[in-house]
């Protein structure tokens, strides 16, 4: 069956815009058809529980979570940054289809980092300084 989302390009300025970025990037991954119910720590919980496999150095540690929740949408959607690429690989292999509640996850490599408000803050006035010299 086909999927009923439209795939939307991701903006240019959500993109990796570092190394560290890129990096952090590498271990994100994007996570859909999450309860409404689940909060941020049932979340990252759940991971950490989960993807947990010492025979190839997967720990499941979270270094961060970005929940994102769309009142027009019937689930969130999740940004889950693991310390490890052993444990964002084994999540990517392990998680497709795992039951969260009563739901199927959808997970994916992230093309975007989680960023903080701060970093949000640097990259907004670097792209209003960017605009301004334009003109």
């Amino acid at each position: 069956q086909r999927s009923k989302t439209a795939i939307v390009p991701v903006k240019k300025e959500l993109l990796p815009q570092s190394d560290d970025e890129l990096v952090r990037t590498s271990r994100t991954i994007y996570a859909c058809n999450i309860d409404k119910r689940f909060t941020k720590m049932d979340v990252q919980a759940y991971f950490e529980a989960l993807v947990v496999d010492e025979s190839i150095g997967a720990d499941g540690k979270v270094a961060r979570i970005k929940m994102m929740a769309d009142s027009s949408q019937k689930t969130n959607i999740a940004f889950v940054e693991f310390c490890s690429d052993e444990s964002v690989a084994y999540a990517l292999a392990k998680c497709q289809g795992a039951l969260m509640g009563c739901l199927p996850l959808r997970v994916f490599p992230s093309k975007t980092p989680i960023r903080t408000p701060e970093e949000d803050r640097v990259l907004k006035e670097a792209r209003a300084a960017a605009m301004f010299k334009r003109y």
